[in-house]
C-alpha cells in the first residue's frame, strides 16, 4: 500500500491515512487483549457508575423541588391552615396578643419583670403571633444618632417669616377668641336674646 497515490485521485489520500490509522489501532488493541479488555469494561462501568450517580443525584433534587413546591403551597393555602387551626381571625388574634401586652406590661411595671426581660418577652409574642405592632421600637442612642446626623436638618427658618417687615410682632386684631360665623353661635346667641 502507498502511502501517497501519485495517479490517483485526490481522495485517495485521506483514505490510506485512515486505514492506517485504524490498522495501528486494531494492531495495538491485538497485543494487548489480555489487559486491555478488563481495563476498557473497568472504565465503562466507572463511566455507568458516575452518570447512573449523576442522573440519580438530579433526579433526587428535582422530586425535592416538586416535593418543597407542592408542600408549600398546600401549608399555605388558606384552607389548610384553618384546618389545621394556624390562623385565628385578625380581632381573636389582636385580642389574644392585647391581653398578652398588658400582662407584660403590668408585671413590667409591678417590677415582677426587668425592662430587658420585657423588651425580650415582647419581642418573643409579636414574632409568634405575627403582630408586628408588638415588637418593640428600635430606638438605640446610636441608631438614633445616625438616623439624624444622615438627614441634618438646617439651622434657622427655612420659608420666610410672615409678620411685618419692621420685625414688630403683628398680631391681627380679633374681637373674641370663637369663630364669629357657627350657627352654633348664633343660635346661641338667639336664644339669649330671647
Amino acid at each position: 500500500m502507498k502511502l501517497l497515490s501519485v495517479t490517483g485521485a485526490w481522495t485517495d489520500t485521506p483514505m490510506v491515512y485512515l486505514a492506517q490509522a485504524l490498522g495501528f489501532i486494531f494492531g495495538v488493541l491485538e497485543r494487548n487483549a489480555d489487559w486491555l479488555a478488563p481495563a476498557a469494561f473497568a472504565v465503562c462501568v466507572c463511566l455507568a457508575l458516575f452518570l447512573t450517580y449523576r442522573l440519580a443525584i438530579k433526579t433526587y433534587h428535582g422530586v425535592r423541588r416538586a416535593w418543597r413546591w407542592f408542600s408549600h403551597r398546600v401549608r399555605k393555602h388558606p384552607v389548610t391552615r384553618r384546618a389545621g387551626g394556624y390562623v385565628m381571625a385578625k380581632w381573636e388574634r389582636s385580642l389574644v396578643a392585647d391581653i398578652l401586652h398588658d400582662a407584660l406590661f403590668h408585671a413590667n411595671l409591678s417590677g415582677k419583670l426587668s425592662d430587658k426581660q420585657y423588651d425580650r418577652w415582647q419581642r418573643i409574642v409579636g414574632k409568634g403571633m405575627g403582630l408586628p405592632d408588638l415588637l418593640p421600637r428600635k430606638i438605640h442612642r446610636m441608631a438614633l444618632k445616625n438616623y439624624f446626623e444622615k438627614r441634618a436638618k438646617l439651622a434657622g427658618p427655612v420659608n420666610k417669616i410672615p409678620g411685618a417687615p419692621d420685625g414688630k410682632a403683628y398680631i391681627p386684631a380679633v374681637e373674641s377668641n370663637v369663630v364669629p360665623n357657627s350657627d352654633f353661635l348664633r343660635r346661641l346667641k338667639e336664644k339669649r336674646a330671647a
